[in-house]
């Protein structure tokens, strides 16, 4: 017989999973009391804006929500390290020496190691620039 109701202990299973799999991202709210970190819940900001606009049953826009989360992207830099060293990983696990990063406006290119890996904003990618 299926389960009518999930657990609060599956539910982080479950969350834990989309962080495994890059969908989102957790965030302590901010207290100079690490025990009320701890203890509040922590913020979720999805990895794909467009992933919120597939999945949402909401009737208004939440544009602050949306605003919020990219805000939160553009200045996170442990997104960059981890797609950068993620990319580095799979061209060297494939034996490539190229290997391109979509962002939203960002064009930057990096050199390590023979590798080469350039940042192009999503606009120029979608235009074939």
């Amino acid at each position: 017989m299926r389960k009518k109701y999930t657990s609060a202990s599956d539910l982080l299973e479950y969350f834990s999973y989309f962080k495994d799999a890059y969908l989102i991202e957790f965030m302590l709210q901010f207290s100079y009391s690490l025990k009320a970190q701890a203890r509040n819940p922590k913020q979720i900001y999805a990895m794909d804006t467009g992933l919120i606009t597939a999945v949402s049953t909401a009737f208004t826009d939440d544009t602050g929500h949306r605003l919020e989360n990219l805000v939160y992207h553009r200045i996170e830099d442990i997104n960059f390290d981890r797609e950068y060293n993620g990319l580095l990983a799979a061209m060297r696990f494939f034996k490539l020496s190229e290997g391109v990063i979509i962002t939203l406006e960002q064009k930057d290119r990096f050199e390590k190691e023979g590798y080469s890996i350039e940042l192009i904003p999503a606009h120029e990618y979608m235009a074939g620039v």
